[in-house]
């Protein structure tokens, strides 16, 4: 239910009439969700910021201002905008991981994170650490190693680093490859530099993991070649350089290192270090797909889902997303919450999106505990229990997940699914307004404004106010009109008013098209015009409003904007009685009166 904060406007004819701007609470509960995706939108974020995100190739929540337009109170999926966004669980942070692991700080792989773009973070080095754990292509696709005596030794030192058929055994691992590496063998070269780049056993030293690993790929090593181009797409070792990233992806991917082939894919996609190019990144995304890859999986998904470099076909997206999905990726698992969520290539589901969504959400996937918590919140697919999404909220709030935090704090405001708290319902919308989630600054704005579980501060809440509303999100642009109409926390203004109203009027707001109706119709920040103030309470109207079903009612009465219709003013009228609006039904009385 929208709660609103009441603007009072004078009316010609019947003294006050109440019209009403949203205010912070329930317009903060921006409760729930998208496919980000992507973030959403599918992700393979956007990692919102992910592997496949509904949202697109822009990251999660880099476009939220965008869904902040929209007048209801929950976006239904993960990234709001309800399309696929890629997952590319390689680069975000990737190389960021053996630092962090240095600070002890743990930075948990998110669908929406997955993806980096320009401005986000190093990739991170946590996935070529762990990702996959599979043995090594076989030799002939890494050059003639097989001809190397010391090349029985060397894969056993790989397979003890990976733990691939054996536990993993870092010591041993260092010990054989760092012999080995002596005496020229690229495969251990390429493990020693492992040891190097992760800090596992051997310390952390980008600069030497450049230098063994740049001479096994020189010597063929497809692992090496791949390495390398991770090492040169994020500038971890050598100056950043992604069309450098992109030739020895390519040297690695034409050997059928899938990972690479995946790997050049994204470059493709996304127009890194080459030109963008969909048809080429879905072909290198397939070669990968087809050997196992579940990020391959999950990207190429989403290029079916989006019909991008390929004819869009959704049942293919849900193969592809399945595929990664029961390899246990949480991207993929994610994804095929979607699919299933929105009836996308096969019959909707709420139950198995659910089953999905659990297991990505268990991973520690953000994206996936938010689209849970809103299957919880609402009672789809699950039954409805708000400490259950309470708790999944939080979970992903904690990862900085910006509209779980909104809805958490949504949760705090009114006491649903954990105890009443309005302080930390302040500290949850805080911290997704300083994020730039509009919905939040709104809701953290009107706290302000009220005095209501913060101190009260008019400007305060006007300046968070404003950045609400100069993020397109339109109730927002409602209040903060209604504020400068008014003069409240802000110095009083009303052609600012009439901008403020006009903005969200023009998003289909109705309370917005209502004051902006009245502005017109009393000249009040803009030039009198009566049939500009009918035109706007007939859209208000339409769309059920009663306050502007009576002022047209009125306008029709009084031939004021559109011709005199004493029929027509009478069905508006009534139509605004019927809404259980008390100034209409004076007014009938009126006329009844009158007639009689």
């Amino acid at each position: 239910m929208k709660k609103y904060k009441a603007v009072f406007l004078p009316l010609a004819l019947l003294g006050l009439l109440s019209v009403c701007c949203p205010s912070p609470a329930a317009e903060g509960r921006a409760s729930a969700g998208a496919p980000q995706a992507p973030q959403a939108a599918f992700l393979p974020d956007s990692l919102l910021s992910g592997p496949v995100s509904l949202t697109g190739p822009a990251a999660l929540d880099r476009s939220v201002s965008a869904f902040a337009r929209m007048a209801s109170l929950r976006p239904k999926n993960a990234l709001e905008t309800g399309s696929l966004s890629r997952l590319h669980s390689k680069f975000r942070g990737r190389l960021t991981t053996v630092i962090s692991r240095l600070q002890a700080f743990s930075d948990p792989l998110s669908f929406a994170q997955a993806k980096a773009s320009p401005a986000s973070p190093a990739p991170s080095a946590k996935e070529i650490t762990d990702r996959e754990k599979t043995p090594p292509p076989d030799a002939e696709k890494n050059g003639p190693l097989n001809k190397d005596p010391l090349e029985e030794e060397a894969v056993l030192a790989e397979k003890y680093y990976f733990g691939d058929g054996v536990p993993a055994d870092y010591a041993k691992s260092y010990e054989i490859s760092r012999r080995l590496a002596e005496k020229g063998n690229a495969r251990a070269r390429f493990v020693l530099a492992r040891h190097y780049f992760d800090g596992n056993y051997a310390e952390g030293d980008y600069e030497k993991a450049f230098e063994m690993n740049k001479l096994a790929a020189e010597q063929g090593y497809a692992r090496a070649q791949n390495l390398l181009g991770e090492m040169y797409y994020a500038g971890t070792g050598p100056d950043q350089d992604k069309a450098e990233a992109a030739k020895w992806y390519r040297l690695a991917a034409d050997q059928g290192d899938p990972e690479a082939q995946d790997n050049l894919g994204y470059l493709y996609d996304m127009g890194l270090g080459v030109d963008q190019d969909k048809a080429e990144a879905a072909k290198w995304y397939r070669l990968a797909a087809e050997q196992g890859d579940a990020n391959a999986q999950c990207n190429l998904g989403t290029l079916y889902n989006d019909g991008l470099g390929v004819a869009q076909d959704r049942a293919e997206a849900f193969k592809w997303f399945r595929l990664a999905a029961e390899q246990g990726s949480p991207a993929g698992q994610f994804n095929l919450g979607l699919m299933y969520s929105n009836g996308y290539g096969t019959a909707r589901d709420k139950a198995q999106a659910a089953e999905w969504y659990r297991l990505s959400a268990e991973q520690g996937y953000a994206s996936a505990q938010y689209n849970l918590a809103i299957l919880y919140d609402d009672g789809e697919g699950v039954a409805e229990d708000k400490a259950e999404a309470a708790k999944w909220y939080r979970l992903a709030a904690e990862q900085d997940h910006i509209m779980a935090q909104t809805n958490l704090g949504s949760m705090y405001f009114e006491g649903t699914g954990v105890a009443q708290d309005k302080a930390e319902a302040a500290r949850w919308y805080r911290l997704a307004a300083e994020q730039g989630r509009p919905i939040a600054q709104s809701n953290l704005a009107m706290m302000y404004y009220d005095g209501d579980g913060l101190p009260q501060n008019k400007k305060e809440g006007a300046k968070w106010l404003l950045l609400a509303a100069e993020g397109g999100y339109a109730p927002a642009q409602t209040t903060l009109a209604a504020m400068y109409s008014d003069g409240e926390g802000v110095p009083k203004d009303k052609a600012e008013a009439v901008k403020w109203f006009r903005l969200a009027a023009e998003q289909g707001l109705a309370v917005a098209q209502t004051n902006l109706g009245i502005m017109y119709a009393d000249g009040e920040g803009v030039a009198e015009d009566k049939a500009e103030a009918a035109k706007w309470y007939r859209l208000a109207a339409e769309q059920g409003e009663a306050p502007a079903q009576l002022l047209l009612g009125i306008c029709y009465l009084e031939g004021e904007g559109v011709a005199k219709n004493k029929a027509e003013g009478v069905k508006w009228v009534q139509k605004a009685a019927d809404n259980g609006f008390g100034a209409a039904r004076i007014l009938l009385l009126t006329l009844k009166l009158a007639s009689e």
